[in-house]
């Protein structure tokens, strides 16, 4: 018996070879009763690091995007007194990636690496609307993490008053 053929099976379904009393040579049983033959085989189950950019789980080909990346939405919404839009919204989107370890036996994620970031929108200087002035003329950049919500900042202009003569 070599017991070559079986780890190669059991390689072929995810197992790693940690180590092979035969070391890879043919052995003899034979029929002695008072003569234990024996001998040990010990695998251990291979992972996979899977990631944003190739999300698949090599075991069962689920996408794993949802669980790989997440986005962060900071909306800038400019409005007039009244609440009627006074210009188009502005929307930075921050997306962040994290990889996961997979068994490669059974496909079950055994862990996951932190949230990449924090990361950053840019500074949005607030547009000209003609008879009005905004209460912010710069929203500044912020800072966010993964597990931040979306975030909506008003934005508010008021009409310019006029001088009478």
């Amino acid at each position: 018996y070599t017991t070559a053929d079986s780890i190669k099976t059991y390689q072929a379904l995810g197992y790693k070879l940690v180590s092979d009393d035969t070391k890879g040579a043919e052995i003899v049983f034979d029929n002695e009763d008072g003569k234990d033959q024996a001998y040990a085989v010990h695998l251990a189950h291979r992972t996979s690091v899977v990631t944003p950019n190739d999300p698949k789980n090599p075991v069962n080909g689920n996408d794993m995007t949802d669980d790989l990346t997440k986005k962060v939405h900071q909306t800038i919404k400019y409005v007039e007194l009244l609440g009627k839009q006074a210009a188009k919204s502005n929307v930075q989107t921050l997306t962040f990636g994290r990889s996961a370890t997979v068994d490669l036996v059974d496909g079950t994620v055994l862990s996951y690496t932190d949230w990449d970031g924090p990361k950053s929108t840019k500074a949005v200087k607030s547009p000209k609307v003609k008879g009005f002035v905004p209460d912010k003329k710069i929203v500044p950049a912020q800072s966010y993490k993964a597990t931040d919500a979306d975030k909506v900042i008003t934005v508010a202009y008021k009409a310019v008053k006029k001088a009478v003569p």
